[in-house]
This record gives C-alpha cells, sequence and structure tokens, in this order.
C-alpha cells in the first residue's frame, strides 16, 4: 500500500520532472521511482518507526538505515526503473 506522503513526493517528482523538460513517459517513471523511495521503512523496526515524539541517538541511526535498505530492497530490480528507484531511496536524504 503506498502512503498519501509517498503519492505527493511521486507527484511532485513528476512535476519536476516536466517543468524541467522531461518527456511525459520519462516523468512518468520517475514518478514511479519516486513512489518507492521510502520502501526501506520495511525494514524498520515498528516501534521504532511509529514511536511518538522524538527518536534517541540509537533509534535515529536505526531510522537512517531505511535509505540503504532501500537500495538493498529494491537491488534485483532489473532496468532504467530499477536503477532509479534505488537512487530515489539511498540519495532522498542527501543535503547538497
Amino acid at each position: 500500500m503506498i502512503r498519501n506522503e509517498d503519492k505527493a513526493v511521486a507527484l511532485l517528482a513528476e512535476f519536476v520532472s516536466l517543468e524541467l523538460g522531461y518527456s511525459p513517459g520519462m516523468a512518468s517513471m520517475i514518478r514511479t521511482a519516486a513512489s518507492l523511495h521510502d520502501i526501506g521503512k520495511l525494514t524498520i523496526d515498528p516501534d521504532i518507526l511509529n514511536k511518538p515524539g522524538k527518536l534517541d541517538r540509537y533509534e535515529q541511526d536505526i531510522m537512517k538505515m531505511h535509505t540503504i535498505n532501500g537500495g538493498l530492497l529494491l537491488g534485483s530490480v532489473q532496468g532504467e526503473i530499477g536503477k532509479m528507484a534505488r537512487l530515489c531511496c539511498v540519495y532522498h536524504h542527501e543535503w547538497y
């Protein structure tokens, strides 16, 4: 099940892609890949994932692993969409 937040990220990624001049087909592929950006959260303990309030340092470190874990989960997905989805997972929290 895709969360509303993931749908919003996917639609925003598609919109930005179109604004940047990507073809509608490529923008659609980017939308699909972006919708999987948080799939690594499936590997996070629900007690940490759903904890109300602030996470402690240990819990923050565990949560940060969802980006790497998402890339690993999608490691066997072939083709351009697989590569794009892995990149969305691994880099969506990077600050440049």
